[in-house]
């Protein structure tokens, strides 16, 4: 999920930087979502079938605001993880490849 949304920003115009945040974030939002949703309307319930009250909207919504603030340290590692993971892969593609041209 995380790698199709950095695709997806990448796609729309974005900077590798904002593609990745957006990617990581997004993540992180739906997750929150779904705990939140949950947490107002019950497990298992299929949310495009659900109409929500405003009251319930808005408890969602703070229940997402409390756990995305909550969980930033998560999401600031999963970033930290996922730009590590790319500048290693990038620097062993640029080793290998020059190891290849050398033969």
């Amino acid at each position: 999920m995380v790698s199709e949304a950095i695709a997806r920003g990448l796609k729309n115009g974005h900077s590798p930087a904002e593609a990745l945040t957006y990617g990581v974030f997004s993540a992180h939002a739906k997750n929150s979502l779904n705990k939140a949703t949950e947490a107002v309307i019950g497990k298992g319930k299929d949310l495009s079938k659900v109409v929500l009250s405003e009251a319930q909207q808005a408890r969602i919504r703070d229940a997402m605001t409390d756990d995305l603030l909550k969980s930033g340290a998560a999401y600031l590692t999963d970033v930290r993880k996922e730009v590590q993971g790319r500048v290693v892969k990038t620097v062993l593609d640029q080793i290998f490849k020059g190891d290849r041209s050398e033969k």
